[in-house]
């Protein structure tokens, strides 16, 4: 007999979710969707019948009021992660919530505690960690070719239409801007390569100020073993990339954040050799999906600890100190 499937909500008609993760979570071998939520339905309906949704609610709260759901999948506005997070967790649901978790490191931890006290799991939706191509970079990491870590140099850009007032990345009001939509990944990835927090940051932004909100951000994060500076923007053409260096070697990673299912590949420069490999692809919504789905049937902690959505968020908080006042920004003094 085929194991249950992990029933899921979600809340929202976000376009990452009906296009992405709801898909996702319908290819898997340990969940299914069984309603969506939004007050918007017809801008939802047709996508929810091709991918076999069986219920469409016309509200967030319908979904958590429907007691066959387990779980939560979040997509909304940064703005609104902590207000259904915690009403979720109120309500029994564990909760799968799009990065970043919160809008400061403290709203993070109220999430935290909220989902502790009602016995139910958290998890910051950082899908790219769960791609293959991860697993490739910590093995080269861990096999010393590349020596000792001293930079992880990120960028993630694309180009969206500044006079689209309808969009959440341009809104103030929701929390967008290119710290809080891309920025996050390249902090977590620094982060996760250097395995370690950084000491302090400095920032430069450009924040139109008929939007309110930074469209393009410059950084360094300074870790006790090396730099990583990153550039994200929302008005730049795309380039979602990572490269890793040591004192022997360096690695880089073309669309490390959104390797998508084709074979991605890596390139590894070390001892005057350039090695380049091609990778099997692979669904990171799906590998995401499936992790979090095993960790509530198995009741085992979930692969990314909601702890590391907090840390994350300190760094941000700092990097918004750092261009707000225009000065180097120890980490020490934000946590």
């Amino acid at each position: 007999m085929a194991a249950k499937k992990l029933r899921w909500g979600v809340i929202s008609s976000a376009q990452i979710g009906l296009n992405h993760v709801v898909p996702a979570i319908q290819q898997s071998q340990n969940s299914q969707v069984v309603c969506i939520g939004t007050p918007h339905v017809e801008r939802a309906r047709d996508k929810a019948a091709k991918l076999g949704v069986p219920r469409l609610l016309d509200s967030y709260a319908a979904v958590l009021d429907d007691p066959e759901v387990e779980a939560v999948y979040i997509p909304l506005p940064n703005s609104m992660h902590r207000e259904w997070v915690i009403r979720a967790a109120e309500q029994g649901k564990h909760v799968l919530c799009e990065k970043p978790l919160g809008l400061t490191a403290a709203e993070c931890r109220e999430m935290i505690d909220a989902c502790r006290r009602h016995g139910v799991l958290l998890m910051e939706a950082f899908m790219y960690r769960f791609h293959p191509q991860q697993a490739a970079i910590r093995d080269v990491l861990q096999s010393g070719r590349l020596g000792a870590l001293r930079m992880v140099r990120g960028a993630f850009t694309f180009r969206l239409n500044m006079a689209d007032t309808t969009n959440i990345r341009l809104s103030r009001e929701l929390w967008g801007g290119a710290l809080m939509d891309v920025g996050c990944y390249c902090i977590n990835a620094a982060r996760a390569y250097f395995g370690a927090e950084p000491v302090a940051a400095l920032a430069s932004a450009r924040v139109p100020p008929e939007l309110g909100v930074d469209t393009t951000l410059h950084t360094l994060l300074e870790f006790d073993a090396g730099v990583a500076p990153f550039v994200v923007s929302l008005e730049m053409a795309s380039q979602p990339q990572i490269e890793i260096v040591g004192d022997r070697g360096r690695l880089e990673v073309p669309n490390c954040f959104t390797p998508g299912e084709a074979p991605p590949a890596l390139a590894l420069t070390a001892e005057g050799k350039r090695d380049e490999r091609v990778l099997e692809g692979a669904n990171s919504y799906q590998y995401q999906v499936e992790a979090f789905a095993e960790a509530v049937q198995t009741g085992r902690p979930v692969p990314l600890p909601p702890e590391d959505a907090v840390a994350n968020m300190q760094v941000i908080e700092a990097v918004r100190l750092a261009v707000a006042e225009g000065r180097r920004v120890p980490l020490a003094t934000v946590a």
